[in-house]
């Protein structure tokens, strides 16, 4: 945040040159809590995304979080989402080789108010619109995501804060995605 611009900022970005890291370039956010990135298989080169968890402006943490896409030169705006209080995200490839995006939704710390849904999203980088929804998922206060896979399946973990009620002493959750099985459930379970 700056006086000039407010929670509007420009994210930068640097490139590896000569031995350390400079400026390249800058995106536009509206005070970016998080980033995450991911690079895929590209059908000559590798292709590359990020993705910023933007948190909120002077009114509101209801701000539209972006995924961006490297065109050799720079970062490409890819898709705009509905976020609410963004902290972090995770873009991953599942055991099922498919990818994902996790975005963690806070809420608003300014009114106590911490129930929200974080929402996975379908990754298709060669889709026109690449995030496609595919679940809701409640969290308390969420912060962060993450990935990771376990004998063959994966597992996505929620980093929860607080409750608007309970406060801090809150549970955070692991979900597990579904058996890559014929009838296997299309949303994925919570883990005791």
């Amino acid at each position: 945040m700056t006086r000039e611009t407010g929670w509007r900022t420009r994210s930068r970005v640097f490139e590896w040159k000569g031995g350390k890291f400079v400026p390249h370039s800058e995106l536009p956010t509206v005070g970016a809590h998080g980033v995450a990135v991911l690079t895929v298989a590209g059908a000559t080169t590798p292709r590359h995304f990020v993705f910023f968890s933007n948190d909120k402006d002077e009114r509101t943490t209801r701000q539209d979080s972006e995924l961006f896409e490297w065109d050799g030169r720079a970062f490409a705006s890819r898709q705009k989402i509905a976020t609410d209080g963004a902290h972090a995200a995770e873009l991953f490839t599942a055991a099922d080789g498919k990818h994902y995006l996790a975005v963690a939704n806070l809420g608003d710390r300014q009114r106590n108010s911490y129930r929200r849904d974080s929402v996975l999203y379908a990754f298709d980088p060669d889709a026109k619109t690449p995030l496609k929804k595919i679940q809701a998922l409640p969290t308390l206060g969420a912060t962060d995501f993450t990935a990771f896979d376990l004998a063959g399946r994966t597992y996505l973990a929620v980093s929860n804060e607080q409750d608007d009620h309970k406060g801090g002493d809150v549970d955070s959750t692991i979900w597990a995605f579904p058996e890559t099985t014929p009838g296997a459930c299309t949303d994925f379970d919570a883990v005791d």
